[in-house]
This record gives structure tokens, C-alpha cells and sequence, in this order.
């Protein structure tokens, strides 16, 4: 049965994949916030495995069996689309993905906080545009009119809570980069936006 142990005041991942006994030290010391941490990773690891979507490079990069596994990966992996064929799934469908696997790391006052700000501002602007047709510029744009919209009472929004929405979106870009082999556009620096 998986569990996250301590070696040396250190704790570890300790699991089985593919038959495989496999132990993943951490950096984390034993202590009741860091092995919760790691539960909820470890329940990640073992979703993923159950469902066959385990990626041991993804978790373990460094790890000496990471090579084993790779060795392991099937003839024929899954094709992702490459950006100029399929502009990926819409904003919505995403974030729905999203959010079913990232609620269960966060507190539900926070949950419910990322779903407001889903609600009211990220999902009414993006909704129904694929993800990988959501470029820097008109993240710039919709960043700047955050700023400057006036409220009903004609306040302008503060800045802690510009940058909060653009931190959830820039959460969600974040996963659509790994996904799909891309540059988060909100992160990357503007003359790397456009590669030859």
C-alpha cells in the first residue's frame, strides 16, 4: 500500500508502480503540514496510475528510475496535437478539469474564493475560446481593462485584486502549458512568445 514514510528525518514516497517497489526521498522534514502535503500527492500519484496516465519523469525528473520507466512507455504514445492543428480544448471544459483535480489541495474557503472569481470574471472572458488560442497580448488587454473597469458604485477594482484573478488565470495557463507542451503566454517573456 502506498504511504508517505520518514527516513532520517526526511520524508518519502514509498508506492508501487508497474510491479515496482519505488521509494522517492523528498526535501521535506517530518512534520504534520509537509506529510499532509505530500498525502494529497501521493492520492495524485495513485489516481493517475489507476487511470493509466502515470508519468514518473513528470513527478520524479531526477529519479534514477525515472530512465526504467521510460524505457517502459508504449511504442505508440498518445499524439498530442500540435498547436497549429488543434488550438486545444475550450477555456470551460479545461478549468472544469482543473478545478476537479485541484480542489482537493486547497481549503474550501479557497476553493470557493477560485470558483467566484472563475464565475464573475475568467469563465464570461474566456469561456469559449480554446486555451491555446489565448495569447500574451490579449491577456495584456483583459489585465488592463480589469484595471480601469469601474464598478457599479464607480470604483476602480485595487490592484491586489487584479493581480488575484490574473494569479488564477495564470494557475490555469500554467497547467495548460504542461499539458500541451506550451509557453504559459502570461509568464514567458514577450520575445519568446514567438518562436521560428
Amino acid at each position: 500500500m502506498a504511504s508517505v514514510r520518514v527516513r532520517e528525518g526526511k520524508l518519502f514516497f514509498d508506492f508501487r508502480y508497474r510491479g515496482v517497489r519505488c521509494r522517492e526521498l523528498t526535501a521535506l522534514s517530518d512534520s504534520a503540514p509537509n506529510r499532509k502535503k505530500l498525502t494529497v500527492m501521493l492520492k495524485r500519484i495513485e489516481a493517475d496510475i489507476n487511470a493509466g496516465t502515470f508519468e514518473y519523469r513528470r513527478y520524479f525528473p531526477d529519479s534514477k528510475l525515472a530512465s526504467r520507466f521510460d524505457a517502459d512507455v508504449s511504442p505508440t504514445p498518445i499524439q498530442r496535437p500540435s498547436v497549429d492543428e488543434n488550438r486545444g480544448p475550450l477555456f470551460s471544459e479545461f478549468v472544469e478539469q482543473w478545478l476537479s483535480t485541484k480542489t482537493i489541495e486547497w481549503r474550501q474557503s479557497y476553493a470557493e474564493s477560485v470558483r467566484h472569481i472563475l464565475q464573475r470574471h475568467l469563465l464570461p472572458a474566456f469561456g469559449d475560446r480554446p486555451v491555446l488560442a489565448i495569447d500574451r497580448n490579449t491577456l495584456l488587454t483583459y489585465r488592463a481593462q480589469l484595471a480601469t473597469e469601474r464598478s457599479a458604485s464607480g470604483k476602480v477594482r485595487s490592484a491586489a485584486t487584479v493581480n488575484r484573478i490574473m494569479g488564477i488565470l495564470s494557475m490555469i495557463l500554467d497547467e495548460v502549458a504542461l499539458e500541451h507542451g506550451v509557453n504559459n503566454p502570461l509568464t514567458e517573456p514577450p520575445h519568446l512568445s514567438r518562436r521560428l
